[in-house]
């Protein structure tokens, strides 16, 4: 498993994913202080705002990570690669999911951290500790593993188009359940959970709502299911799968 992690990396180490993934969260920290740097908001509005934007923005991102990856595993050759690793035929995908997933996570923690460090010894919030944006940035990671699986599927057997069209659709959805139109209804629709997941907890942070209720068990339990089903979708269509792509 190290060892096909760490061919991962080489494969990737001078790519646009890699730098995407070392430089991208910096400059959302950047970004994130300026946008605050200029406004007036209070503590928690920054907070709220700050997930709802990382969520739209991270909805996004994914698509194209993905499509980066899958056109990686191309340019390597051809996806052979990807399809010829020693044993059970799954296990590529497999190293290829768990790659995106350590490769996000990581610029989960530092856009959230950072920025959680900035908020509090720059612009001076003390009332907000930096865990609020660690478990935070988990929580919003977690929720956007379906994503991964979505993105990664596209980018594979339709071409990395198709992967980027879809994340800028999810998107726009993404803050379209931010409103009114998203109530009763998000809980069965994956562009919504990570940004209705971070806001319930950041309202439970700051005692405006418990997150123990019957919608948050069952969003849950849906997300968590859905997911779950999707990946077995996704190795029984790889173990089938020659490496043909639609747009090719």
């Amino acid at each position: 498993m190290g060892a096909l992690l760490k061919s991962e990396l080489i494969k990737s180490k001078k790519t646009a994913f890699m730098r995407m993934h070392l430089f991208v969260p910096f400059m959302g920290i950047l970004i994130f202080y300026g946008i605050y740097l200029i406004t007036n908001y209070s503590e928690s509005e920054r907070v709220f705002g700050f997930f709802q934007l990382l969520s739209i923005t991270f909805t996004l991102l994914i698509s194209v990570v993905c499509a980066m990856s899958a056109d990686i595993e191309r340019q390597a050759g051809n996806y052979v690669n990807l399809l010829t690793i020693a044993g059970r035929k799954e296990k590529g995908i497999y190293i290829k999911l768990l790659f995106l997933l350590i490769s996000g996570l990581y610029a989960i923690l530092v856009v959230s951290g950072g920025f959680g460090l900035v908020n509090r010894f720059i612009l001076g919030d003390y009332s907000t500790n930096l865990s609020v944006f660690i478990i935070g940035g988990v929580i919003l990671f977690f929720s956007n593993i379906f994503l991964y699986l979505l993105n990664l599927t596209l980018s594979l057997r339709f071409g990395g188009n198709i992967a980027i069209g879809t994340g800028v659709i999810g998107s726009l959805i993404t803050t379209l359940m931010l409103t009114g139109l998203g109530d009763g209804v998000w809980v069965f629709i994956p562009y919504a959970w990570a940004t209705r997941f971070t806001n319930l907890y950041v309202r439970h942070v700051y005692g405006y709502a418990s997150v123990a209720t019957v919608e948050m068990i069952v969003a849950i339990g849906v997300c968590i299911l859905s997911t779950t089903l999707l990946f077995f979708v996704v190795k029984k269509w790889f173990i089938k799968w020659e490496g043909k792509v639609s747009d090719e």
